[in-house]
């Protein structure tokens, strides 16, 4: 048929424009990715670029992929680089990694003998099923799924004998180890030395085809011991080759895992009746379910199973396999080095076929911890670990892109997981923000939308925009709770996560490793007493390091001493931000030094700073190790304050020992670090004795400063960080015969036994600060009154209060307290008039506990006859 001319010729027409206009833009498409690097310009180009693409069919086919590779590749670099810093979308993996060779099982191709032949008959389960049984009844806790219990061997090493000789002159060692019953079954190679090219395999006898290995010296990437990766079968080979000249292989096998429990076996009676198929949510969910996975680690119970993902980095290249998980699931290095993750465990369509276990792609050889938080430290518990996956990740697997912006309340948020070890689960939920804290969301689950399990520990939060913003901790929700106002979790906030790992998913630089994280380059203290600031990001842990007060920490740091005198010496953490350990030893090298003292908190429950006391001899080498409590991977640059004291130092300490010698202070707010050793009080010296403190307890040891406000403010001096128990005073005059006392302190409250002062300074006014100690009775403990001091100073600054209508015009007010200040709530009904000097009446004290204290004015606030103010000062 012929074209009517007028119209088609137009058509014909406009699309050849169409298509130049097309190929214009294909041609400045990369320019415009650089100039803008923002999605608008890549929404823009595309679908120009793929009209034209596809629009000329004499383009060859290899020609029509590259251009719809360069498309993508240019979307995904527009997306990596137009993500501000709190935010960075996923990435999907295109690049093949360097796989290692594939394993070459010999036994059944060569006839070969079993050189060992290990059976243990089947265990006794009872005790395990009942621990499971009361993991699971244990409320608001998602642990890891176990999946098998860790079964001693008797050693067994290879003889020399024992090894086999092929025609090609390698050689070879098999052995073959039972468990029986056992549904998988992982073995812990140890003191394991491999020449060039040796390699050691694993594998089930009735499937040597689908071996697992090699594992050489590039798989063990400097370490000696090693678990295998699971065979699934009740009966597995180990194969040892070298090749022909070279040195025998060496290795310890000492104990193997008993898988009782097959993966997902639970799922008929729990996760499947409740739980969401993720493969119904394809392709939605599908970029950002592939970068989750089920993890299998083994820990001292045995072997368990919780969920996480990867992390996209903002380096475009090469991928870094970042990993984020639950801190629960990985306890410590050895630990983390038995990681093998399952990956796309999950039906390719909505309640399709269950997938194969022993077929799932998997990666190996576990991974280096870069940043571990477990929810029972201190500081930032959002129990998360970070790691650096060391095998290969298959094609196919996405890198999940994360977010540490903040959210809507009642946003919609999703978590990808493996309940109870099972196949891959979507869940839905909304942000609490009434429950939420600064550390974790609280996510309600919506009515049949899915929950959580054991096995989903670690599980990713999703946003709205597919990006992660914590990881699953725990809580009430399960299959089995039919209370729908229980079905609610906590996550990690990765807002949290994002302080300790910017350094990597950045691609920042590292702060270098502290030069004293080992023990043989540890840093010098010098004389009777002083302080050190340091910090331990980056530190580490030797092998052969003894725990310290039966904790192992994991980031130590270490000090020498020589003692100048013998005596009763003291070595603390106080001032410290982060929980400490402390240890003393005395030894040149670190697997003969013998332990003198250690310690994890001076006061258990209270001051997570350490200290300890001990005798030393006069010219002995003392090494100090300090390190952070719960295997602290990387507490960030949080200072680590180590502080020492050894009396008989210089009569005077040849410092501020007198009213007339006092250090001067300069500015509004500032810090500064002395001693009192052996300081003395001076005749006519006032006792610095506060209200109830009995003049028996005088220090007698007192320390001065001089201080001139810059300006009319309230002002805070403090003596936190000092290593004893302290009186502070404050005076104004200009003689010691002269000086008139302003306030004084003993013990900031009971548990804290350093000193606080709040006052009102005057511009211009010297004021003069008075630092002692607190007197004990026991005269072994006199010397308690003296160390090193830290004297803080800081504009107290009004805190900001909350003030709503309560019933009967009544006036709640709210503030948040900090644990340990005093604080006094005061109202005022004259503010904004003349003379500017107010009046302000005093409601009510409190010692502040680090929650919001709440205070109801008990006199009606009557707008018609008056206004009233109010404040809090803190003194």
């Amino acid at each position: 048929m012929r074209e009517a001319s007028g119209v088609n010729a137009a058509s014909r027409s406009n699309e050849k424009v169409r298509h130049r206009i097309s190929f214009f833009f294909l041609i400045l498409a990369p320019l415009s990715f650089i100039l803008e690097g923002s999605e608008s310009a890549c929404a823009t180009v595309r679908p120009l670029i793929m009209d034209f693409v596809f629009s000329y069919p004499w383009l060859s086919q290899t020609f029509r992929c590259y251009l719809v590779f360069v498309t993508v590749v240019m979307g995904g670099i527009t997306g990596l680089f137009g993500a501000s810093i709190g935010e960075m979308p996923s990435r999907i993996k295109t690049e093949i990694e360097g796989v290692p060779a594939l394993p070459d099982p010999k036994m059944a191709r060569h006839g070969l003998q079993l050189a060992r032949n290990i059976g243990l008959p089947a265990p006794d389960l009872s005790a395990a099923f009942l621990e499971d049984q009361s993991a699971e009844k244990v409320t608001q806790a998602k642990s890891p799924r176990r999946l098998g219990i860790k079964r001693p061997l008797s050693e067994v090493k290879p003889a020399a004998a024992e090894w086999t000789i092929l025609a090609d002159g390698s050689r070879v060692w098999t052995g073959q180890f039972e468990s029986v019953g056992a549904l998988g079954i992982r073995l812990h190679f140890t003191s394991v030395t491999l020449p060039p090219r040796g390699v050691l395999i694993v594998y089930d006898p009735e499937n040597p085809d689908q071996a697992e290995g090699p594992f050489d010296t590039a798989y063990l990437a400097g370490r000696d011991s090693f678990w295998s990766s699971t065979v699934y079968s009740g009966v597995v080979v180990v194969e040892a080759q070298v090749s022909a000249g070279s040195r025998l292989a060496e290795f310890s096998l000492t104990e193997l895992t008993h898988n009782y429990r097959q993966l997902g076996a639970g799922e008929a009676k729990s996760a499947q009746a409740c739980e969401l198929d993720f493969g119904c949510e394809l392709p939605q969910w599908g970029t950002a379910g592939a970068a989750v996975s089920g993890i299998g680690v083994v820990s001292e119970g045995g072997v368990i199973f919780c969920t996480g993902c990867l992390l996209n980095d903002q380096d475009p290249a090469p991928l870094s396999n970042y990993y984020l998980t639950a801190a629960h699931c990985v306890l410590d290095q050895e630990e983390a080095d038995s990681v093998e993750l399952y990956w796309l465990y999950q039906t390719t369509s909505c309640k399709g076929p269950k997938p194969n276990i022993s077929t799932v792609l998997r990666t190996r050889g576990g991974g280096e911890i870069l940043s571990r938080r477990a929810r029972g430290e201190q500081r930032h518990r959002n129990d998360h670990i970070f790691l650096q996956l060391r095998g290969v990740i298959p094609l196919g697997v996405t890198y999940a892109g994360w977010s540490t912006n903040s959210l809507a309340v009642d946003e919609t948020v999703t978590c990808i997981h493996h309940p109870d070890g099972g196949y891959k689960r979507i869940s839905h939920g909304t942000i609490d923000s009434i429950y939420s804290t600064d550390n974790f969301w609280y996510i309600i689950w919506l009515p049949n939308r899915g929950v959580t399990e054991e096995g989903s520990s670690g599980g990713p939060l999703f946003n709205a925009n597919k990006q992660v913003i914590g990881q699953l901790l725990g809580g009430f929700s399960n299959c089995k709770n039919s209370n729908l106002e229980d079905q609610f979790d906590y996550f990690g906030r990765f807002s949290i996560t994002f302080e300790f790992v910017h350094y990597w998913l950045l691609n920042e630089e590292l702060p270098p490793v502290p030069v004293n994280d080992a023990f043989e380059s540890p840093k010098i203290l010098n004389g009777f007493s002083g302080t050190l600031s340091d910090n331990n990001l980056r530190g580490s842990r030797q092998i052969g390091e003894p725990s310290i007060d039966t904790i192992v920490g994991g980031t130590s740091l270490w000090y020498v001493w020589t003692a100048p005198e013998s005596g009763q010496a003291t070595f603390d953490t106080l001032g410290s931000a982060v929980d400490t350990l402390l240890a003393v030893y005395t030894g040149i090298t670190l697997g003969g030094i013998t332990l003198k003292a250690e310690n994890d908190d001076r006061v258990f429950g209270k001051v997570s700073q350490s200290k300890v006391e001990l005798t030393v001899v006069k010219g002995t080498q003392y090494r100090i190790a300090v390190d952070s409590y719960d295997a602290n991977f990387n507490p960030a640059l949080s200072p680590i304050i180590l502080n020492w004291f050894l009396p008989g130092g210089p009569i005077g300490g040849g410092g501020n020992d007198s009213f007339s010698k006092a250090t001067t202070l300069i500015g509004t707010n500032g810090q500064v670090r002395g001693a009192n050793l052996n300081y003395s009080r001076e005749i006519g010296e006032p006792t610095h004795q506060p209200v109830g403190f009995s003049a028996a307890r005088i220090g007698q040891r007192s320390a001065w400063w001089s201080w001139t406000a810059p300006a009319s403010q309230r002002v805070t001096f403090d003596t936190l960080g000092s290593s004893f128990d302290t009186v502070i005073a404050v005076y104004t005059g200009s003689s010691l015969a002269s000086l008139i006392p302003v306030t004084q302190n003993d013990d900031i409250n009971g548990g804290i036994v350093q000193s606080r002062v709040t006052f009102d300074a005057e511009s211009g006014a010297v004021y003069w600060i008075a630092v002692d100690g607190f007197r004990l009775a026991t005269p072994l403990q006199v010397d308690q009154r003296e160390g090193t001091i830290v004297l803080n100073w800081s504009r107290a600054v009004p805190l900001i209060i909350e003030g709503r209508w309560s019933t009967n015009l009544l006036v709640e007010i709210s503030y948040a307290s900090e644990v340990g200040r005093s604080y006094r709530l005061e109202s005022t009904t004259d503010l904004g008039q003349v003379p500017v000097v107010w009046t302000w009446t005093r409601l009510e004290n409190q010692i502040g506990n680090g929650s919001t204290k709440i205070f109801v004015d008990p006199s009606p606030n009557r707008l018609e006859v008056q206004r009233k103010y109010y404040r809090i000062v803190t003194f």
